[in-house]
Order: structure tokens, then C-alpha cells, then sequence
């Protein structure tokens, strides 16, 4: 599946450009870790039991905006709810991606928060939910590195393949910031 990337600036929600808006949030843990959902989709063999960000689609009438898709989604994956209601007060836009895939144009609003190691040990995966196994940390120092990432791609959904390769080549905002 080919896609075309582009960066954007602003998102328009009123549009109707977008056939699907999605929240992504990157958690880095005491600054030197990334945390990462393992994905529960035995339909999809190229998603199942890989590594992807946190966060989800937009609802239609449900969410007035991308951060409160995020906080929802949150509250979704993550059972303690310490996380949504974090990212609620924390949570920082880095960028939007704009990726043009088969059913059309799809945007992800990715967002940034940082957590300690108590912080992550409150963290309880939502076993009620059937899309993740639970959470794994990677160390953030081999995300950016585009060598590390490049041998290791099979291990992340195609999406996040996808946003990360975004990120890196536009030199944004979130490698700026991981590498702070």
C-alpha cells in the first residue's frame, strides 16, 4: 500500500477533507522511554501484536475535538484512568500528519506527555478492552534513531511505521523535543 505524507500547519474540522481524524500521543516515561500499546488484532496479521502509540479515531458527535478523542481513548485503553486525566491538563499538540492512503485522506493530531516511573507503575491496562495485550517501553534514544528504527520497523503497526518516518523526515517538532 502506497501512501503520500504531507505536514500540515491547522486542521479545520468543519471541512470534510479527512475521511478518518485520529489522536496519537507519544508518553515519554522519566524522559529516556517511549510507551507503546501491543495491538490485540488477530484480523489483521500486519497490526497483531505490534507496537503502536496510545490514542484512537474521533468520534463524530461524540468528541468536540481532537484532544478530547485523545482523553476518551485514553480512558479506553487505560483502566486507572491516570493517564486520560493527565493528558486532560499535560497533554501538548506536536504535530498534525496528513497521510493519503486508499479510502482517502486521514489526519493524526499527535500529542506529546511526560510520566514518571511511579507514574507508570499506577498504569493498568484495560483487560476488558480487546485491542491491546498492554504496554511495553522502548527506549526513546532508538525511536529517533532512524538507523535503530529502519532494522526494527517489523515490530510497529504500519500506521505508526508511517507517523514515525513522517516525523523524522519533516525534522518536527517531536524529534526536537524527544532529543531535549
Amino acid at each position: 500500500m502506497e501512501f503520500e505524507q504531507y505536514i500540515i500547519d491547522f486542521l479545520n474540522l468543519n471541512n470534510n477533507l479527512y475521511t478518518k481524524v485520529s489522536s496519537k500521543i507519544i508518553i515519554r516515561v522519566n524522559l529516556d522511554k517511549c510507551m507503546f500499546s501491543i495491538k490485540n488484532d488477530s484480523n489483521e496479521i500486519l497490526k497483531h501484536r505490534k507496537l503502536e502509540l496510545l490514542g484512537g479515531n474521533m468520534d463524530v458527535g461524540v468528541d468536540k475535538d481532537t484532544h478530547e478523542a485523545l482523553v476518551r481513548e485514553l480512558m479506553e485503553e487505560e483502566s486507572s484512568h491516570f493517564l486520560s486525566e493527565k493528558a486532560r491538563k499535560e497533554a501538548t499538540k506536536l504535530d498534525s500528519i496528513v497521510i493519503q492512503g486508499k479510502k482517502g485522506m486521514q489526519l493524526y493530531n499527535v500529542y506529546i506527555m511526560d510520566i514518571s516511573t511511579e507514574e507508570y507503575n499506577k498504569i493498568k491496562n484495560n483487560f476488558l478492552s480487546i485491542e491491546s495485550f498492554g504496554f511495553v517501553l522502548l527506549k526513546t534514544k532508538n525511536i529517533i534513531d532512524r538507523k535503530w528504527f529502519g532494522k526494527n520497523r517489523a515490530m510497529f503497526t504500519p500506521k505508526t511505521n508511517i507517523l514515525f518516518s513522517s516525523m523524522s523526515l519533516s525534522g518536527s517538532e517531536f524529534f526536537k523535543k524527544l532529543k531535549s
